[in-house]
């Protein structure tokens, strides 16, 4: 009689163990269901500010390369040398560039937020190279602060109007051109290191695509 119930209650607990079991199953497979599906949206988010990114790094090297082409004019007429002065555009003279990625921004640790290895490795050179950004934009506006600005202030007169007519007699000094090449180099740089960034930037926005449409 003993043995009979000892059986029945050896079945009794294997029973709720067995509930038991089942119930952590289910309530693990849910939690990873809700993971995936957070991550999944998370990752949709960084798709969306990486392609924002993508537009916003095109707009600066446009800029950039105009800002190259009016200081390779001006030197090139420091030298007196034939130039076509059609493609001057003074409006990117000396221009402080924006560089702040919509993406590192939003996602300071976005890297440490998904399960993908090849992605999260991508997503660590996106941040990298955004930093070379950061540093080669911000040189570029101290070149402009340290030698065009007091150059400006000196020589106000002439360069109030910001058009080829001023930068021809801005010319005539011994200091501007040596600050149009110290800044064309800074310019340079910087548009390097940008298109470093969109190169990577294509790379993430490819394997988020692959990894949503997976």
């Amino acid at each position: 009689m003993k043995t009979k119930y000892l059986k029945y209650a050896i079945g009794e607990i294997l029973l709720v163990v067995i509930g038991i079991l089942i119930a952590l199953g289910i309530n693990n497979w849910n939690e990873q269901r809700k993971a995936r599906i957070a991550e999944e949206k998370f990752m949709h988010r960084l798709l969306e500010d990486a392609r924002t990114d993508s537009v916003f790094y095109e707009s600066r090297i446009f800029g950039m390369n105009q800002s190259e082409v009016n200081y390779s004019i001006l030197l090139a007429m420091s030298n007196n040398e034939k130039v076509d002065t059609t493609k001057f555009r003074p409006d990117y003279l000396f221009m402080f560039y924006a560089y702040q990625s919509k993406l590192v921004q939003n996602n300071p640790d976005a890297f440490e937020k998904v399960s993908d290895e090849h992605i999260a490795e991508v997503l660590r050179n996106y941040f990298g190279t955004y930093e070379f950004v950061a540093t080669s934009i911000g040189l570029l506006r101290d070149n402009i602060e340290t030698f065009w600005h007091p150059f400006q202030i000196e020589y106000y007169p002439l360069t109030e109007n910001k058009n080829m007519e001023d930068a021809k007699k801005l010319l005539k000094t011994k200091k501007f051109p040596g600050i149009v090449a110290q800044v064309r180099y800074a310019v340079r740089n910087s548009r390097n290191q940008v298109d470093s960034m969109l190169v990577v930037n294509h790379n993430l926005i490819e394997a988020l695509d692959q990894k949503l449409k997976d």
